[in-house]
């Protein structure tokens, strides 16, 4: 199946064969932004398994963008699971400290990152961690702009000792597509 595009080229659909194969070859990095938002394996699995069978429903993914696609499937999936609010962002079960040590590796990143309060790690991770714009963040997660910078302000602030670059822990931003 085809569609004409904007800028008038013809793009491909996404078979749900397609969208498997996507999930498949992505699984390992799909299901760390599982973890990462849910923050427990558990969870995780649940949203892996509902993005898949939510993908699958949907018939009108252009093929060159459905990794973006099972992306924003997955992140879908565990903000209906974990439901973050911004009113309950005090839930931190530690406080930032000036004595804290600083995280050597990524499993210590991790750790940090899924210790971070709900609302928090979800903007962390959509908007630092995957390279969401504000915008697209914001309606994901129902709030509003102020809610969204002062959860990102907070996260930072958290993790404000880890001295691994993203791209040294393996949490490469992906690149902004127009149109995600």
């Amino acid at each position: 199946m085809f569609a004409k595009t904007n800028h008038g080229r013809t793009e491909a659909y996404a078979s749900p064969g397609d969208l498997e194969k996507t999930f498949h070859d992505n699984a390992e990095r799909l299901y760390t932004l599982c973890l990462l938002l849910t923050a427990d394996h558990s969870k995780a699995e649940q949203s892996f398994d509902q993005a898949i069978d939510d993908s699958l429903q949907d018939d009108r993914v252009f093929l060159e963008r459905a990794y973006f696609w099972a992306r924003r499937a997955i992140i879908k999936s565990a903000i209906r699971i974990v439901s973050p609010e911004p009113d309950r962002v005090h839930s931190v079960s530690a406080g930032t400290s000036s004595s804290a040590r600083p995280i050597v590796d990524s499993g210590e990143l991790v750790r940090a990152i899924t210790e971070l309060a709900a609302f928090d790690r979800f903007v962390y991770v959509m908007s630092v961690l995957e390279g969401l714009v504000a915008r697209d963040c914001c309606i994901l997660l129902s709030c509003t702009t102020a809610e969204f910078n002062s959860a990102r302000v907070r996260a930072l602030q958290r993790l404000a000792n880890v001295p691994l670059s993203i791209k040294q822990s393996g949490f490469e931003p992906q690149m902004r597509a127009e149109g995600q």
